[in-house]
């Protein structure tokens, strides 16, 4: 390679990790490992649906920020090479541990790794007085501030010793998901229920071994609990968590949905991940009969699905039957009934065999018939009439040989 190659500045179509090792000298002050392009937060309801895909990256060996804490006075320290590359660079010093860079918007993908790590709830009574209940159709916690509600934990595997359980409230909507949640400071601030080492916090666990953490980078809020071992004839471990604040709390939640980001860790990789929605209210049972049946309603009905898929086909047009032509079913309860019914029928279709003519004449001898035979009636009843008229009475005085 001669000199003005070196001099040729790199092309923009190469990528951030090619520059980085073409100015780090091939990747020995350096070197950078990337870690995942899965999709690591995720929103969805029955009107949008969000995805974001995160990118996280390692550093490894010593960075200049690291030189510059180990040796800040130092002055024959040479900075890594820009343009020629003809400056020489100084010898790496000790191999420092990976660092792994967090992330201001925690994942929410759901997780179950190689233990297969499970969050549960026991079943509760869903009715008025419930202090807390879960609904499955919704993955949904309602639960009454204050109030300890056991959550469930479980492991297919028994995970490495010094694992933790780290409970993180998250935001659900992408608009403010970056936001830290935090009680309100009307309830941060009162002295009831705050003789606690993190007041703002507004997720508590009820285990007198929980931590509550601050990310120094982040910010954000959680608390961590060592995992036990579950006891005889059990499969899983029980923490009792409460929440501080209403999620209609003014400067706090201000009716900003929420999750509940259980992970299982160990040595700060991340094992396992459940995420759980939680809604803090003052009646869990009747918000949760409210969402449910809007996802009902919601929810398309099968009738009314449409395939994407569009098939041409034409429909046959029905043959114009004559209303003689036209066949019907008639259903006769009883056989005698079954037998008149049967008689007119073929009376009906031997009458229309008759040529027309034929039937017109039928017709003018029933009519002539029909009037003689009321003539003849009318004759008869005439006779009876005057055969019912009494005789005339003579008087003595209108006969003579009487007198």
């Amino acid at each position: 390679m001669t000199d003005s190659e070196n001099l040729t500045p790199p092309l923009s179509q190469d990528t951030f990790h090619e520059l980085w090792n073409h100015v780090a000298n091939d990747g020995e002050f350096t070197a950078i490992m990337q870690h995942s392009n899965q999709a690591e937060y995720s929103y969805s309801n029955a009107d949008d649906e969000v995805e974001m895909q995160l990118r996280r990256y390692e550093f490894t060996g010593p960075t200049l920020h690291q030189q510059l804490l180990s040796n800040p006075m130092d002055d024959n320290m040479i900075l890594p090479p820009f343009g020629d590359g003809n400056h020489e660079v100084a010898p790496s010093q000790s191999h420092v541990p990976p660092v792994s860079v967090p992330s201001h918007i925690p994942s929410n993908t759901p997780y179950s790794g190689e233990y297969n790590f499970e969050v549960l709830f026991s079943p509760a009574e869903n009715t008025k007085r419930a202090v807390w209940t879960f609904s499955v159709e919704t993955n949904k916690l309602y639960v009454k501030p204050l109030t300890p509600c056991p959550v469930l934990f479980k492991t297919a595997l028994p995970p490495p010793a010094g694992s933790l359980i780290r409970a993180m409230a998250i935001y659900l909507k992408p608009e403010h998901v970056q936001d830290i949640v935090k009680r309100c400071p009307n309830h941060a601030n009162a002295s009831e229920n705050n003789v606690h080492p993190a007041p703002h916090h507004l997720v508590r666990c009820d285990n007198p071994h929980a931590q509550y953490h601050d990310d120094p980078v982040t910010s954000r809020h959680s608390v961590i609990v060592p995992i036990e071992a579950p006891q005889a004839g059990a499969s899983d471990v029980t923490n009792l968590y409460q929440f501080m604040c209403y999620n209609s709390c003014v400067g706090g939640l201000n009716r900003r949905p929420i999750q509940l980001v259980f992970t299982l860790e160990n040595d700060g990789k991340v094992l396992g991940r459940r995420p759980v929605s939680v809604r803090v209210c003052a009646c869990p049972s009747r918000d949760r009969k409210g969402e449910e049946k809007g996802v009902h309603e919601k929810r398309p009905s099968k009738l009314a699905k449409v395939s994407s898929q569009t098939t041409e086909f034409t429909i046959a047009k029905r043959p114009e039957l004559h209303a003689d032509d036209e066949m019907f079913m008639l259903q006769v309860r009883g056989r005698e009934n079954y037998e008149i019914l049967r008689r007119l029928q073929k009376s009906l279709e031997l009458a229309q065999m008759v040529p027309q003519a034929q039937v017109q004449q039928y017709e003018a001898q029933q009519a002539q018939l029909q009037k003689q035979g009321r003539s003849a009636v009318s004759m008869k009843a005439g006779k009876k009439k005057q055969q019912a008229r009494p005789a005339p009475i003579m008087s003595a005085k209108a006969d003579p040989e009487s007198a």
